[in-house]
């Protein structure tokens, strides 16, 4: 053995800004530097085993995982595919390669792709790289797909209509000249087409297959798409007119302020609105402030119909629109207070014009409102100008919600006070500078149940603090159990020493929502332990560290619920941790589970090593999407297969001839 470098000379402190390296990367790196020869041939069967050592992800991680968790690096996907088992399951290998490919082609990696289709499994069809490859908007991707792989993927099937909902405008144009969809594919592109304002593919749809027009007027009228809705109008020849059914159409475009489209319809006579009909389109105008649609229905249908339009208007602050309804004398059909919804609003404007103009009055709403809404140059207009006053909520609101100049405002001029339950909620919200100053400021007898508790799960420490010098008898064991879910560790800390309440689940709840400090401190510092709730609902979330650290560090343990949780929320690191180290197992029908959402590679995972595993047991019919999932399946459990449906979709033809091919009783 070599002897170890000199030691440096040099004052102390790091020579690197880089952390030292894990212990077992420092292990690793002396046995490299001191047991391996420096020239003169190799040990490659050493190196082969301290490979197999550092190497704790290969195992569990699929292609498709490990290539989006290092961010599409092509090196590790190759090292995953050189350390596959050579048992693999092909069909499972097939389901991996279609996953990672498909993510490739999302990211627009043309280099990872050139090595899975060439190198990794050649001659596989691709189910995924055509859609996902357009919907990225990756045009350099399908032109290689295109002059390299026509026949092994989709095409003319969905890319296009994943491309226009992601407006890749250029993909959408070069599939146009490549590519016609077939015909069962279609009726969805119109869809997605006119629900994304792509009016020049709508424009080549109708050239080349049998449009629906009536059912695209009023998709792109239901999206207010209405650059497409007014080009179908004045280009396409309607089946039939929509009359009554497209009446929802024009309260819409009135609430869009689209008076083109209103003009032209109505024009065309699309539909002819009666007198409520049009009462609702002047609403759905004024609500939005839309006041040339406002003017423009009134004078085109006379409207004398009392409507909540006033009230709309008021809410959204809409001054010149209400000065319009009232110059026109239209009737208020609204019994609620104007100026109170303006006032919570803070439209002050429209306050003062509906005090000037209106007979109607407001209400004590109005500055409770205001002042739940920290609107103070309302609260003091309404209170110099109108009698009504206001209520103990309005302290109550504006202090919970944090507004200090409008509370002090209150206090000073007002003498409804405030709730006992102010302090409370002030205290809940966080806003300590707040509790302190109704405590030392105003006489009512304070009841804060709860506050120090909803405090701590919020994470106010400072307020805590406060509460347990001031309000000593506001807190339960709720308020640890709450900060320790939250994790709030120096919270927890905090009540621990200083309160006597304790808590419940707290252990429990921190472990389900992955706070291992949390945890860890319990653990050394509490009585109260866990349940095998912790472990259940760890795996659950797929916090593997939780569950080995609770494995290794408590007895409670988990139940087969920790496998089933891990398995239908597909972590599969967890269902093979568990599998090896835990005897709980799962239930029988878990494999069905990881079916339906076609994890794969949790089915074939548990079907290799839970016992219970062995035969599909299910509790429900068990619909399969996707075509390797169905391959395994069949090769598997060839006598379940009738419980079993295929869901294909519409127009994907090489599954739906698998199917026909492989098993016609399968096929929905």
């Amino acid at each position: 053995m070599t002897s170890p470098p000199p030691a440096d000379p040099s004052p102390a402190g790091p020579l690197h800004d880089h952390a030292p390296s894990p212990p077992v990367l420092t292990s690793v790196r002396i046995v490299c530097r001191e047991c391996l020869p420096v020239s003169g041939g190799d040990l490659p069967f050493v190196t082969r085993l301290l490979d197999a050592f550092l190497d704790e992800f290969s195992d569990t991680l699929t292609l498709a995982r490990g290539y989006l968790l290092s961010d599409g690096s092509l090196r590790l996907l190759q090292y995953l595919a050189a350390h596959e088992r050579p048992t693999t399951d092909p069909t499972l290998r097939r389901w991996a390669f279609n996953d990672v490919v498909g993510c490739a082609a999302a990211k627009g990696d043309l280099e990872a792709l050139q090595w899975l289709l060439e190198s990794y499994l050649p001659g596989e069809f691709l189910t995924k790289a055509v859609a996902e490859a357009a919907a990225g908007g990756h045009l350099h991707v399908l032109e290689w797909l295109w002059a390299n792989y026509r026949s092994r993927g989709y095409w003319r099937a969905t890319e296009m209509g994943r491309a226009v909902q992601k407006k890749h405008s250029a993909v959408v144009a070069w599939l146009r000249d490549h590519t016609v969809p077939r015909p069962e594919f279609a009726v969805k592109l119109v869809k997605d087409v006119v629900c994304c304002g792509d009016l020049a593919t709508l424009q080549w749809l109708i050239e080349h297959f049998d449009v629906g027009i009536n059912r695209a007027l009023d998709l792109a009228a239901g999206k207010g798409q209405w650059d497409v809705a007014r080009w179908i109008i004045e280009n396409c020849e309607l089946e039939a007119y929509p009359g009554r059914a497209f009446s929802r159409h024009f309260h819409r475009a009135a609430g869009d302020g689209s008076l083109d489209f209103l003009e032209l319809a109505i024009s065309h006579k699309l539909w002819t609105p009666n007198a409520q009909a049009a009462s609702w389109m002047l609403s759905s105008a004024a609500a939005a402030g839309h006041l040339e649609v406002v003017k423009w229905v009134h004078e085109e249908f006379g409207i004398n119909w009392a409507g909540d339009y006033y009230m709309k208007a008021a809410m959204g602050g809409h001054l010149e629109v209400l000065k319009y309804l009232h110059e026109k004398r239209l009737r208020n059909g609204s019994k609620r207070s104007l100026m109170d919804a303006a006032a919570r609003s803070g439209f002050l404007d429209v306050v003062r014009w509906l005090h000037a103009n209106f007979k109607q009055k407001c209400t004590t709403n109005a500055m409770d409102w205001a002042a739940d809404g920290g609107h103070l140059e309302v609260v003091q207009w309404l209170h110099e100008h109108r009698s009504e006053g206001c209520t103990p909520a309005a302290m109550h609101l504006a202090a919970a919600n944090g507004y200090m100049d409008v509370v002090k405002w209150l206090q000073l001029h007002r003498s409804e006070g405030c709730e006992e339950a102010t302090l409370g909620r002030a205290a809940e919200s966080g806003h300590l500078d707040m509790v302190q100053w109704l405590h030392d400021n105003r006489h009512e007898v304070f009841s804060c149940p709860g506050a120090m508790d909803t405090a701590a799960a919020r994470g106010y420490l400072d307020v805590v603090k406060w509460l347990h010098e001031k309000r000593r008898g506001s807190c339960t064991i709720e308020a640890m159990n709450g900060a320790a879910a939250c994790g709030h560790l120096e919270i927890v800390k905090w009540l621990h020493e200083n309160r006597s309440e304790g808590c419940t689940n707290a252990m429990d709840i921190a472990a389900a929502n992955g706070h291992l400090a949390v945890v860890r401190w319990l653990h050394d510092n509490r009585y109260e332990g866990c349940s095998v709730e912790a472990m259940d609902c760890a795996a659950k979330r797929g916090d593997l560290e939780m569950v080995k650290w609770l494995h290794a560090n408590r007895t409670e343990g988990c139940t087969r619920r920790a496998m089933n949780n891990a398995a239908s929320s597909n972590h599969l690191k967890v269902v093979k941790w568990l599998c090896r180290n835990r005897s709980e197992g799962c239930t029988s029908d878990v494999v069905a589970v990881a079916l339906r959402y076609s994890y794969l590679d949790i089915a074939v995972c548990l079907h290799t090593e839970r016992f219970e595993c062995r035969y599909l047991e299910m509790n429900f019919p068990l619909w399969i999407s996707r075509i390797e999932v169905a391959e395994w399946v069949l090769e598997n459990f060839p006598l379940e297969c009738k419980d079993c449906f295929v869901a294909v979709e519409p127009g994907d033809w090489y599954f739906g001839d698998w199917v026909l091919r492989t098993n016609p009783t399968l096929a929905d």
